[in-house]
Formats: structure tokens, sequence, C-alpha cells
């Protein structure tokens, strides 16, 4: 949950040479801080929970998580309101500008290349799972850290 949230929290300065004398990559000694209101903080908070303990089960269970979630009393979360059949889980949203955003929203359109040759195997078409498995691996690849990814 940590990895998920010090990548939201902390992006390493772009302007700092992140290679070392011998061309190995190093970590960066200055982060640039971002800033985010209490109720992005708590929104982050719920979307790094949910990702640090939902990413191991199937979707069957993280209905059941997000019902845990949304029963238990003493957690003050702040789960997305606009649950539908299409986006039933917190795990169906991302955070973005303090807001819930849908995956589905993140899929970019897709165009075929110009130089398309008829081979369907190399063909890579946008989806909400490719798009949420980009984002989650990238949050925890430019910390530069040592990480375990499940999906």
């Amino acid at each position: 949950m940590l990895t998920l949230l010090e990548g939201k929290l902390c992006n390493p300065n772009p302007e700092e040479s992140t290679e070392d004398i011998d061309g190995l990559r190093k970590e960066p000694t200055t982060l640039e801080q971002n800033t985010f209101s209490a109720s992005a903080m708590t929104k982050l908070y719920t979307f790094c929970l949910s990702w640090s303990i939902g990413a191991f089960i199937e979707t069957e269970d993280r209905i059941k998580l997000q019902a845990f979630l949304k029963d238990t009393e003493n957690l003050d979360l702040a789960l997305p309101s606009k649950l539908s059949s299409e986006n039933p889980t917190v795990f169906d949203f991302m955070v973005e500008n303090d807001k819930w955003v849908p995956w589905s929203a993140k899929i970019p359109d897709y165009a075929l290349p110009e130089n398309y040759t008829n081979d369907y195997s190399t063909i890579m078409v946008p989806t909400v799972d490719s798009v949420r498995t980009n984002f989650l691996i990238d949050i925890v690849a430019r910390q530069v850290k040592t990480s375990e990814i499940s999906f």
C-alpha cells in the first residue's frame, strides 16, 4: 500500500539525472512534492488500501471486499459514489484531481497504424485491464525501488 501511496504523493524530480558514472540507474536525491487536499488524500488512501489488499483477489471477492469497506462503520473511507453494473467496485476507478474516475474513461481511442500489414498478433488494443495495469506498474516503477507486483 505504501508503495502505491508514495508513488502518488512524490514524483522524482524530472530535471535531476538518474544515471551515475557507470550508466546505472540511481535513486533521485530530491523529490517533487505534490499537494493534495484532505479529501484527495482520503481518496488516495482508499485507492491504495483497496489495491494493496484487492490486487490478489478475484472479482467476486473484490465485490465482497467493497461491501466490507462500505459497511464497516469505524473506517472513514471515501469510496466512489457512482457505482453501477459496469463499475461495481472501487477497483473500477482511479483517483484523478480529487475525483473518482472510471478506468473505462481512461481508455484512449485506437486507430490502426498507417503501416498496418494484416498481422493481427501485433495489434495492441487498449482495454480497461491494460490501462489499469500500465498505470499501476508505472506508479511503482517510477519510484526506482524493488517491488513485488501481482495483478
